[in-house]
């Protein structure tokens, strides 16, 4: 039996660049919704979305935190579950 990750939600974090824009890649061909958190790499984060969602019709949403912030990990994982 294989697991079928199509429709799931994922959230990346650290996903703008590097192994997370990877990740972000791998999840979005699989057809999971993306939520793309990046600490200053908006420009790339922005661009990377948009990528995945002309490529592979995923939704995304492209969320700004740090994650050596206690409070920012709390906002990010207190988001409503359709955010993206």
């Amino acid at each position: 039996m294989s697991y079928a990750l199509r429709g799931r939600k994922v959230l990346v974090t650290g996903g703008a660049r590097g192994i997370g824009a990877e990740i972000v890649r791998k999840f979005a061909a699989e057809g999971c919704d993306i939520a793309l958190n990046y600490l200053s790499s908006e420009d790339r984060a922005n661009e990377l979305a948009g990528q995945m969602r002309e490529q592979y019709s995923v939704r995304t949403a492209v969320i700004q935190g740090d994650m050596a912030k206690v409070s920012d990990c709390t906002e990010l994982v207190s988001l409503p579950a359709d955010v993206c």
